[in-house]
Order: structure tokens, then C-alpha cells, then sequence
């Protein structure tokens, strides 16, 4: 694996300074299958599979597209059509037992909202996966 390399920017929105990790990695065929799952004709969609939304995945996710509000968490998905929105809200709520609502961003798109209620279950799902930077999106 090459080396990675870490460089620090000051955030003009929010005054504060963050650091990024930046990283190159081979193309691996098993990498571009996983991408022509998410991208047809260089859009972005839901497939209909939604297995590999697994707990690992999920935390990902929130340490990529999440945000802490009201107590709750919102997961970023206003690439998606709203169709594909609900249909991941409805996942993560049938197999993970997670209260979930679907509000519109400023700009129309939906998002899935994670109650405050399942924190306490969203963390034991979670937990385990996320690097100690990012509990904080879990209200740690």
C-alpha cells in the first residue's frame, strides 16, 4: 500500500482547524464491481440488494454523511431520489430496529433522521466500527 499523508485546512464556515487523511490504493476488480452497484451511467442509486448495509457499513456511513441533531443523528442521502431515501430508511429501521424519519433537507432532498430514542441501539450496532475521532456523531 503507498504511504498516506495527513494535512490540516482551516474550515472558513466554521473557524475551526480539521485535519484530512489522504490515501491511494490499487484498483482492485472486486472494488469496480462494488461501484457498478452504486452507479449506473455515472449516477448514483440505491441498489435494490441492500445486504451489504451491514453494521461496518453503516458506520462508515456516519463517519462519512453523518451529523448529530436533536438528539438524534441525520444521515446525508440527498444524492438519492427520495424513492431510494425511504427505501433505506425502511431497511434500517426493519433490520436493525431503529425509530427513523424521513425529513427534507433546505433543498428538498430527504434524509433519514435516527430518533434520539435509538441512539442507545444505533451505538451497540455501530460502536465497535467507528474510530475514536468520530464518536462524537453518536453524542459521545
Amino acid at each position: 500500500m503507498n504511504k498516506y499523508r495527513t494535512y490540516a485546512y482551516l474550515d472558513k464556515r466554521t473557524g475551526k482547524i480539521y485535519t484530512t487523511l489522504s490515501l491511494k490504493t490499487l484498483a482492485l476488480p472486486i472494488i469496480t464491481e462494488i461501484y457498478n452497484m452504486f452507479y449506473i451511467n455515472n449516477v448514483k442509486i440505491v441498489p435494490l440488494d441492500l445486504s451489504l448495509l451491514t453494521p461496518l457499513a453503516l458506520a462508515h456511513w456516519i463517519m462519512q454523511d453523518g451529523g448529530k441533531a436533536s438528539g438524534g443523528l441525520i444521515l446525508a442521502t440527498d444524492s438519492f431520489t427520495h424513492l431510494d431515501s425511504k427505501r433505506l430508511a425502511k431497511y434500517l429501521s426493519d433490520t436493525y430496529g431503529l425509530k427513523i424519519t424521513t425529513p427534507k433537507s433546505t433543498k428538498g432532498a430527504l434524509r433519514i433522521y435516527i430518533s434520539a430514542t435509538s441512539m442507545g441501539q444505533l451505538r451497540l450496532l455501530v460502536l465497535a466500527h467507528m474510530h475514536p475521532s468520530m464518536i462524537y456523531q453518536l453524542g459521545l
